[in-house]
């Protein structure tokens, strides 16, 4: 048997064919390439809710709007299009949910935490989005370790996109991703293990290592999806 499991890369295509990221040129575009993927079989898609990841998303499909008071509302114009493509031409298993990422911090090693950031920590970032200018920025959330200021940030997010997909029929296929190896700068930390676990019950790993790790786990979490791309 074959698996297909190709990843479409929304911001190639537009880099491809020169045309600004989500305009109407570019859903026609993405349009064609969600047809090819459907013909050869393709049932896995990636949707980033964190920008700067490994894709090299510019920008996150959710998107975080002030609502004036200091908080943001969420806007999932993006997310549901790029799914309603995704499904009419592909039959989803895995639907991965893009929200981890190494330069946020991963696991504690030789007594200290690996940082790709310069020494700094970093919280995971998103889009800011401006309706009345469309205009679009980075916006920076909390970090793991401020785990009431991250449920507050994430958590009315992550519990919008479990319903969504549970609606479209995908709550078996909705998994957390990207996480790297067992040990090293791919596994998550302690404190992102427990946020992620409480944020998005149920959900597994889609993992990308160096070795094998099918049937295993990152600290609890099970790992569904692996890609081993080193051998």
């Amino acid at each position: 048997a074959t698996h297909m499991g190709i990843i479409q890369s929304p911001d190639s295509v537009a880099l491809q064919y020169k045309v600004p990221l989500w305009s109407e040129e570019h859903w026609k575009l993405l349009e064609e390439s969600f047809k090819l993927l459907g013909e050869i079989g393709n049932n896995y898609v990636v949707v980033p809710v964190v920008t700067r990841t490994c894709f090299g998303n510019e920008q996150s499909m959710v998107r975080w709007i002030p609502d004036g008071n200091g908080g943001y509302t969420y806007d999932f114009t993006i997310f549901d299009r790029y799914l309603d493509l995704a499904q009419k031409y592909e039959r989803l298993a895995e639907v991965c949910i893009y929200g981890f990422e190494q330069y946020a911090g991963t696991i504690e090693v030789s007594g200290g935490k690996v940082v790709f950031t310069g020494g700094k920590p970093m919280g995971l970032k998103v889009t800011q989005f401006d309706p009345k200018t469309n205009k679009a920025e980075e916006l920076e959330g909390p970090l793991y370790e401020k785990a009431d200021e991250f449920r507050k940030f994430w958590g009315p997010m992550y519990k919008e996109i479990a319903t969504k997909l549970e609606k479209r029929g995908l709550k078996d296929a909705m998994m957390l991703g990207i996480s790297g190896d067992y040990g090293g700068g791919g596994r998550p930390s302690k404190e992102a293990i427990a946020l992620f676990k409480e944020l998005l019950p149920g959900a597994k790993w889609v993992a990308n290592p160096h070795a094998d790790c099918r049937g295993g786990d990152m600290g609890g979490i099970p790992i569904g999806y692996n890609t081993q791309y080193y051998m």
